[in-house]
């Protein structure tokens, strides 16, 4: 799947028909998530952050109206394109799908060609969203300014320098501020954002705007700096924003972000200046995040925190948040074993992690430990099944630690924790392709094979010029 495939959430309570569906999309160019619970829906559209949300009439706790009026509601940057499902005629349902938000309906049974014709058009409304949206100079949210007006700026550097360079052009992005929305809501990331935005900006030198790049991402324009200061001012950026503490329900939470720093060499568009920054930044993503990576260092070797060089190590650079599947539900060690099933049956889950009063892991429910014994085990509470055992590793754990860990145990699942509440799990599976040959070219930045950008029609694809 391509790093920048389009994301489709689905939500119906009809599970043959779900799965169908999901299958279908998930051997396109999309990635698929599905629920049959609209509060889930909600929780995944804020923490998943999905291009589309294809919804059935009928949901598990409500129905598909309900939650297309809940998400349109939301205030973010993206444009959210909202589907409705229905084998209904009725032209006043149909009329209230629309009115909630519904940007299309999609009727039963699904024919896939019409389907696809259908996201199709609905990426060129996104594509447009976007584009209305860079145009506009200031972000609503952050008040930083848009991506148009800090290319505007580095052409104005690139133009007025008479020698190379013009300065440096730094993209910062949030590690896990999703992981925040999905655990503190969405009021509490957005306001992680602003302060963010605002601790850059009593950095940057006078004069010089913040931009908003995508939802948690920012850029700076560093005028006259040598990519080596730009670095240093970079990594005092990281060090402070790492060491701030913002408040959320119930206490407070810490944010780190990932840099990448580019020269404003003369000759060179600004849009591709901007690039390569956003280049270095995904590779500090992919060497383990809070850190700073210069695009003239894109070698075999990278900057480290204390400003020297290391050689590129993903088992021991890339943390369990990175690779973990998120859990989207938990349960209450009092809860009822009849919850736990219904819960596991609609969302098609193997294992549910169980907490106590305090939301801490207190262990795993298994669907193995409940088969065959679940007559007259409905009303039973699930801590009678619990298995207490289970390995937990905390967020900030290594893969090389849950490597050596599975090496070593015959256990094929270990839980993510986050201040001891669980945030996720780790498979044996999802570490095997671990066990090929990691190179330099694992890491190249071009990608091949279909994209989201496939889907947009080639008057809505921006074009270089030669």
């Amino acid at each position: 799947m391509a790093a920048n495939a389009l994301r489709v959430l689905l939500a119906d309570n009809q599970p043959a028909e779900l799965w169908a569906l999901s299958t279908f999309l998930a051997t396109t160019v999309y990635e698929v998530m599905e629920t049959s619970s609209g509060q889930q829906a909600a929780q995944l559209a804020d923490w998943w952050q999905p291009q589309f949300v294809i919804t059935g009439e009928r949901l598990d706790d409500g129905d598909g109206i309900s939650l297309c009026r809940r998400l349109r509601s939301r205030s973010t940057g993206d444009y959210l394109c909202l589907l409705f499902w229905t084998d209904s005629q009725d032209a006043h349902l149909l009329s209230q799908a629309v009115s909630a938000g519904a940007d299309d309906i999609l009727t039963r049974p699904i024919v896939h060609g019409e389907l696809l014709a259908r996201l199709r058009t609905a990426a060129r409304r996104i594509e447009f969203e976007r584009r209305l949206r860079d145009t506009r100079r200031t972000d609503p949210l952050t008040s930083a300014v848009t991506r148009q007006v800090l290319l505007e700026r580095l052409q104005q550097l690139l133009e007025a320098a008479r020698a190379s360079p013009a300065g440096c052009c730094v993209v910062a992005d949030l590690d896990v501020l999703a992981l925040t929305a999905h655990q503190h809501g969405v009021p509490s990331s957005q306001a992680i954002l602003v302060a963010a935005a605002r601790h850059l900006e009593s950095l940057v030198p006078d004069g010089e705007p913040v931009a908003r790049l995508g939802p948690n991402r920012f850029g700076v324009l560093l005028p006259d700096a040598e990519e080596e200061e730009a670095w240093r001012w970079a990594e005092q950026a990281r060090q402070t924003l790492a060491a701030l503490e913002f408040p959320v329900p119930g206490g407070q939470t810490r944010q780190t972000a990932s840099f990448g720093v580019a020269q404003c060499e003369r000759g060179r568009d600004p849009a591709e200046v901007l690039q390569l920054a956003e280049r270095a930044l995904r590779m500090a993503k992919r060497c383990g995040r809070n850190r700073v990576v210069r695009a003239s260092a894109m070698g075999s070797m990278v900057g480290s925190s204390d400003g020297s060089s290391v050689v590129i190590d993903p088992l021991r650079n890339t943390l369990a948040r990175d690779v973990m599947t998120p859990h989207i539900a938990w349960l209450p060690e009092h809860a009822p074993v009849a919850q736990a099933l219904e819960l596991m049956k609609h969302c098609r889950l193997n294992a549910l992690p169980v907490v106590d009063a305090a939301g801490q892991l207190k262990g795993t429910l298994c669907g193995s430990s409940l088969r065959g014994r679940t007559s007259g085990t409905g009303h039973r509470q699930v801590s009678e099944f619990l298995a207490r055992d289970v390995a937990a590793f905390d967020e900030e754990t290594t893969v090389q630690a849950l490597y050596d860990y599975f090496r070593h145990s015959a256990a094929s699942r270990v839980e993510i924790t986050s201040e001891g509440r669980p945030a996720g799990f780790v498979t044996r599976g999802t570490l095997a392709a671990l066990a090929e040959a990691v190179t330099q070219e694992t890491f190249a930045a071009t990608l091949t094979g279909e994209t989201s950008a496939d889907l947009l029609v080639p008057d809505l694809v921006w074009v270089e010029d030669p």
